[in-house]
């Protein structure tokens, strides 16, 4: 950048203060907080292009007011951005052209600046390998070759510009504070696999140990650890499985309660083991003794208390009492099917209640339309455009500037334009001349280059 351009002049060429600047560090911040970042001793990094239009990083040296201006115009992009300039703001146009703000016209592209993940990639369009690791990592576009590249390779090849380190340090590109979205140059470093694989499983493990001691994952790991148990131990699997426990075992307990050891066991236990009635306090020895005793002279509590063990027995669980029982628990979870009104216990229940009673097609009486089901039926029936009584929608007229795609409202345009549009070139869709109060111009100086990236998604040719 010329130093005449970085002084005041009577014509300012630039932008005013609350315009956002695409920050290597992820950020989108204004030209008014960035100096103040900058007066604080802040070093902030910007995307620019080089002289064969491809997309690099650059550091911001300074940020000048250049000048104040009365009259300044805004312009309005397809993506729905705005930038306000003075009116001999320089922009990179698509065909790598520069054009003062007074010679834009509406329909004219401008130099884009596109960034996404690199899972939202269509394949063959990305200049770098897949990794499933590296599915959240930002990319940016590059205009040049109209590929996606990692936006902290860019960071890295800075590093490797200025000298700050060698491709023999290592192949992997480290970010130093493990924010994989700050690709600021000072954030990258390369290291070897080994160095890069121990410094991140030490800071795992040193995470994990930390998450282990907050008492709220203790408590939220013991509550999941025993609903999993306990579905586990109602399984079909735990039940396969202990089922033919007590058989395989019996033969083996036989004969070591028979042997001399088994029964010098039992009887230390025999002696320690004296358990008292509580209903008429006489004194027996071990459970067995006890159980009898309940048998014989209190029958209808043991009856009772049988019949409460085998509530918890997995037999009675699948046994067709201990189902209907289940069922009156969840009564409390029942839900009504706004198609027929049938009461269905459970949302599972209900998602089957719908595929295997209301997913026919069903024909709308008007126009003879299929609809999916009831439901779908009740929705279209409302807006038929053949049944006398129905609703007007109000939709708008929101055609697409790339294609004769029409939509019913600005939301519906801008995220087909986002999904569908993503490597297209930034169109003009209206300037607005504005007269106002003098307003302060700024620009910047950018090392090694002429241009920088606003968050709008355009460049400025400093």
């Amino acid at each position: 950048m010329s130093q005449n351009r970085c002084e005041k002049t009577k014509l300012p060429s630039g932008i005013t203060g609350d315009t956002a600047i695409s920050l290597a560090d992820s950020r989108n911040i204004t030209i008014l907080e960035l100096i103040a970042e900058y007066n604080a001793g802040v070093e902030n990094f910007c995307f620019s292009l080089d002289g064969c239009s491809n997309i690099v990083i650059a550091k911001i040296e300074k940020l000048v007011e250049v000048g104040i201006s009365s009259k300044v115009i805004k312009i309005t992009l397809d993506n729905f951005e705005s930038v306000v300039c003075s009116p001999n703001c320089l922009f990179i146009a698509k065909d790598n052209m520069i054009f003062e703000t007074v010679s834009l016209h509406n329909g004219q592209s401008l130099m884009p600046l596109i960034f996404d993940y690199a899972k939202n990639v269509p394949k063959g369009k990305e200049d770098y390998k897949r990794h499933k690791n590296l599915n959240e990592y930002l990319v940016v576009f590059n205009p040049t070759s109209g590929l996606f590249n990692f936006v902290h390779s860019l960071a890295d090849n800075y590093n490797l510009r200025n000298l700050i380190y060698s491709r023999k340090k290592g192949n992997f590109r480290h970010h130093c504070d493990f924010n994989k979205y700050n690709n600021n140059p000072t954030n990258i470093d390369r290291k070897t696999h080994s160095e890069h694989f121990r410094l991140h499983s030490e800071i795992a493990s040193e995470n994990m140990r930390k998450l282990h001691l907050n008492p709220e994952f203790q408590e939220r790991h013991s509550k999941r650890a025993s609903k999993n148990i306990s579905g586990y131990l109602k399984s079909e699997e735990f039940y396969k499985m202990t089922r033919g426990a007590g058989q395989r075992g019996k033969k083996y307990l036989i004969e070591y309660n028979k042997s001399e050891k088994g029964r010098k066991k039992s009887s230390e236990i025999g002696k320690h083991g004296k358990m008292k009635c509580q209903e008429c306090d006489q004194v027996y020895f071990g459970r067995k003794e006890m159980d009898q005793h309940y048998k014989d002279e209190h029958p209808e509590i043991w009856e009772k208390r049988m019949a409460n063990f085998q509530k918890g027995s997995i037999k009675y669980v699948r046994s067709e009492e201990g189902r209907k029982a289940q069922s009156e628990k969840a009564k409390s979870g029942k839900m009504i099917c706004h198609v027929c009104g049938e009461i269905i216990c459970g949302a599972s229940e209900l998602k089957k209640h719908y595929a295997e009673i209301h997913n026919d097609p069903v024909p709308c009486p008007f126009c003879g339309r299929l609809c999916k089901g009831k439901g779908g039926l009740s929705t279209h029936v409302r807006f038929c455009p053949k049944n006398p009584d129905h609703e007007v929608r109000e939709i708008g007229n929101f055609p697409c500037p790339f294609c004769d795609e029409v939509f019913g409202s600005q939301r519906g345009l801008s995220g087909h334009i986002t999904r569908g549009h993503k490597i297209v070139n930034h169109k003009i869709i209206d300037i607005e001349i504005i007269e106002c109060e003098p307003i302060a111009i700024y620009n910047l100086c950018i090392k090694n280059s002429d241009n920088f990236g606003l968050s709008a998604g355009i460049f400025v040719h400093t």
